[in-house]
């Protein structure tokens, strides 16, 4: 069942986009490959063949929405692979037009696309498709429901009653919108002699559509704290399915669920992380203050102790310490949010089991808690995991946290290719990003890389950028447009490709933290925008540089 493009816009947003290139060779086995081939038709003659086709889908087990594209040819014909964790909606963009495909994993489709030169970008009423190969009769299906557009009656009514209605007016509203889309599905199925299949997936998108809403009503200005007597609905959408199919909507219901408790469940305000938490993490660092600085501190946590205290008598003490130990802030407030991450989730897990028991959703959250571990470098103890195999009951979900925290991983390997960028640097440590001129996040990234440079400026690090697939032109206008402080190279193709294949890079904005001797410390970098993260990884390499030496 289509999205409309306001949802997926904001996917995007939350998720990233990672490029996948359709020579990408699959490794990782809790996923197999989908063929998608076809050709693009235009209905006039004049019209022009769009350059390049696109599929947005999300990889359920990363949370992460990826794209993978392709190039078509003179004649229209595209043909691509990817490699795909679960069944998915998949989103097709060529030009401004956008369908819909679903997929399973192993799947070849093939697809005659006929499309008029000018359309509305989600309306597919003039798009004439006609698919061939596995699951095409499940697409036919879904195509004809997915032109009527059923999902926009979701969605308007969902959100005026966001505006209007009391929390369990809303409730109660969303509950019995979800009742009607069932039912209206149910009916299309019988009436059309649609497969179990279509059902099935359709079902399961308004279930965790409406999911997601139920959720998202909360995360109001003020803050809607959700109690126990609001959250049984999860006894009705229960995400401890048994399986596929699922569709995009589960992966966000599930990053909801894990995200949500800590700011609306419980009335509980500690998500809020206080001036002074932060000051006693850098207390207990032991950190050197000058004696000014510890006068000022001194003075906020005594007034911090006032009945009443408003921070805006300290702003000025808060903002000279901030500004003079910016770095050691962010650090601070990476491992305090980090820590109400884990109670959040364990919150969450907590109350699904006590609803629906275990399951799906249950496995879901507690792969999510042992990702965000392993991000921050925490391994997960042989007890932790001997406990998690009595807990998870998927699979390939176990299979893929064992992988996790598997010493023996694949490591990336020096490469002369890498080193010629890095050999002739003047510092030790040097943070790689690959993009291109066309890349919207790459270019939306290159505030924060200045004010990365900035913060960073005369210490024992480079930026480098790599352009990639780009026109030379564009390149050396964006460059003086941001005004970046970098080293700067533009790759041929050839040189890009020796690179992807040599360090597994499926696309941009991509990111490497190195050494100049071309040693990896991160093949798969946090972005300059995920700025504590990133600080906190770069102050760790600069001060543990002799490891890598």
């Amino acid at each position: 069942m289509p999205a409309t493009i306001k949802a997926l816009l904001h996917l995007l947003t939350i998720f990233g986009i990672s490029l996948i290139t359709s020579s990408q060779a699959v490794a990782n086995p809790t996923k197999d490959t989908v063929v998608l081939s076809g050709t693009l038709i235009p209905k006039e003659t004049n019209q022009n063949i769009p350059g390049y086709i696109i599929a947005h889908y999300t990889d359920l087990f990363q949370f992460k929405r990826q794209v993978a594209g392709d190039s078509v040819d003179a004649s229209g014909k595209f043909h691509f692979k990817f490699a795909l964790t679960n069944p998915e909606e998949i989103l097709l963009s060529f030009g401004d037009k956008l369908i819909a495909v679903y997929a399973f994993p192993g799947d070849s489709l093939s697809l005659t696309i006929s499309f008029p030169p000018n359309v509305i970008i989600d309306d597919r009423k003039d798009i004439d498709i006609n698919f061939s190969g596995t699951h095409a009769d499940l697409n036919r299906e879904l195509n004809r429901y997915g032109v009527l557009r059923r999902d926009a009656f979701s969605f308007e009514k969902t959100d005026s009653l966001k505006k209007t209605d009391s929390l369990l007016a809303f409730k109660k509203h969303r509950l019995e919108l979800l009742n009607e889309d069932l039912k209206f599905c149910e009916k299309y199925a019988i009436d059309n002699k649609c497969s179990d299949t279509f059902y099935n997936i359709v079902s399961s998108y308004f279930k965790f559509k409406a999911g997601c809403d139920l959720l998202g009503y909360g995360i109001r200005t003020p803050i809607v704290p959700l109690d126990e007597e609001y959250l049984d609905f999860l006894k009705i959408i229960n995400p401890n399915i048994a399986g596929p199919p699922l569709t995009e909507w589960y992966a966000n219901f599930i990053i909801d669920l894990y995200i949500a408790p800590i700011d609306t469940y419980f009335k509980n305000q500690r998500h809020i992380i206080s001036f002074t938490e932060k000051l006693e993490k850098l207390i207990a660092w032991g950190t050197k203050f000058s004696e000014r600085d510890s006068l000022l501190i001194n003075d906020i946590f005594e007034h911090a102790g006032q009945k009443n205290y408003d921070y805006r008598m300290d702003s000025v003490a808060i903002a000279e310490l901030f500004s003079k130990y910016r770095i050691q802030f962010r650090k601070a407030s990476l491992g305090l949010w980090f820590s109400r991450e884990m109670e959040a989730a364990t919150l969450s897990l907590n109350l699904v089991r006590s609803m629906c028991s275990s399951g799906l959703g249950t496995d879901m959250i507690l792969l999510k808690m042992c990702n965000a571990k392993q991000d921050k470098g925490i391994s997960i103890s042989k007890e932790e995991l001997k406990e998690l195999d009595s807990q998870i009951q998927n699979k390939d979900i176990f299979a893929r946290i064992r992988e996790l925290n598997n010493p023996a991983r694949p490591k990336y390997q020096n490469d002369v290719r890498l080193k010629r960028f890095v050999s002739q640097l003047n510092t030790d440590l040097v943070y790689i990003d690959f993009w291109a001129t066309w890349c919207a996040p790459c270019k939306a990234e290159m505030k924060f890389s200045k004010r990365m440079e900035e913060s960073y400026k005369n210490k024992n690090i480079t930026f480098v950028y790599l352009c990639v697939d780009s026109k030379e032109a564009d390149w050396e206008k964006l460059i003086k447009e941001n005004k970046l402080a970098g080293v700067h190279y533009f790759l041929s193709k050839s040189e890009f490709g020796e690179l992807s294949t040599a360090y597994q890079i499926s696309g941009v904005p991509r990111y490497m933290l190195v050494t100049k001797e071309a040693k990896i410390i991160d093949g798969d970098m946090s972005r300059p925008s995920q700025e504590s993260e990133t600080i906190l990884k770069i102050e760790r390499a600069l001060k543990d540089l002799k490891k890598f030496q």
